[in-house]
């Protein structure tokens, strides 16, 4: 495989370039029927969902870790303040941090990307049995994702990640311990943490990425925050009186090449490179070998593999809502894809 194949396998016009195979060819899919023609149905209840909870699809917010950080509790008995503040947590921190420590924008936004990145690193399956009990809401209980982001960032505030409260560098992260993971989160035998052991190394991998990629992340205090310095600099920025400009491919570089040993090693390689969320699948064999394709399908030049990048696509746009929030503009942003399925459109075999 060239430098170019596997530059455009990490990219995220692979994503779509090597799904529409699929979708184009769907006969040869192993594990699932597509049903196109209720494609309209999807569409009409989307449309619903959007009348129902916005005014105008441009009230929609990003797909992100920060809408469980507005998460209302499941249980609990909270006074009508606290689940008004719940939809402004992080407002309220973030004017704490201005109005209070006296914070500048800079730093308040290093801050919120720490924030973002180690929340996104905690957010897998909790299990059916896990739940957080939010002691500072007086006794408010929340499960599944919305209970590791809040259990997040209360830990973020504590200072878990970092030797202070409100941010997270390469030591704090790379001396976490299970115990103290399991503290925090209020796991015991009878509420129960899936992958506690596994969501530790992540952090501690973290730490010590953070620290291999003064690049991206600085020498001095190397913390997930200083990317901003990275992309504010980068020489496609451009900067004017109403801010900066950044093309998304710069931010999408120091997702996939930054943050890409936090993972494991068992991704998918070729020739000892990684190439992250990107598998070889029977499918794509299939259509290489029975379809006669054109030259931009053929683009990668692999039979089998397809990209999906799911989870950096995940923490991409976790990161992009507190940039964005600050004023500044992407742009390239349509090369990102939804991260949902609808079951009205494929079916598992």
């Amino acid at each position: 495989m060239t430098v170019e194949q596997v530059k455009f396998f990490k990219s995220l016009k692979a994503v779509r370039q090597r799904t529409s195979l699929l979708l184009k060819y769907p006969n040869h899919l192993q594990s699932f029927d597509v049903h196109l023609e209720k494609l309209p149905n999807v569409i009409d209840d989307i449309i619903k969902l959007i009348e129902r909870d916005y005014k105008s699809p441009k009230d929609i917010p990003m797909h992100s870790r920060w809408r469980h950080f507005e998460a209302k509790p499941i249980a609990g008995t909270p006074n009508p303040g606290i689940l008004e503040a719940c939809s402004t947590r992080i407002q309220d921190l973030t004017g704490h941090w201005r109005n209070d420590l006296h914070i500048d924008e800079k730093e308040i936004l290093r801050r919120l990307l720490d924030l973002s990145v180690v929340s996104v690193l905690l957010d897998a399956g909790a299990g059916p049995q896990w739940k957080y009990t939010a002691i500072h809401e007086g006794g408010t209980v929340y499960n599944r994702s919305e209970g590791l982001g809040i259990a997040s960032l209360v830990w973020f505030n504590e200072g878990g990640f970092s030797s202070k409260p409100f941010q997270c560098d390469s030591n704090g992260l790379k001396n976490i311990t299970v115990k103290g993971l399991e503290t925090a989160f209020q796991v015991s035998s009878d509420n129960p943490l899936v992958g506690v052991e596994g969501r530790c190394k992540l952090l501690q991998n973290l730490g010590k990425v953070l620290e291999n990629n003064p690049k991206y992340f600085g020498s001095e205090n190397p913390r997930p925050g200083n990317l901003l310095d990275f992309l504010l600099t980068h020489k496609d920025t451009v900067k004017n009186e109403s801010g900066h400009t950044i093309p998304l491919h710069c931010l999408w570089e120091v997702v996939v090449e930054g943050f890409s040993g936090v993972w494991p090693a068992t991704r998918t390689k070729i020739d000892g490179i990684s190439l992250g969320d990107v598998w070889p699948t029977k499918a794509m064999k299939l259509i290489h070998t029975k379809e006669k394709l054109s030259p931009e399908e053929l683009k990668g030049d692999d039979e089998n593999l397809v990209a999906f990048h799911k989870l950096s696509q995940w923490l991409t746009y976790s990161l992009l809502e507190p940039l964005a929030l600050s004023g500044i503009h992407f742009t390239g942003t349509e090369d990102m894809t939804g991260l949902g399925m609808s079951e009205k459109i494929f079916n598992a075999k």
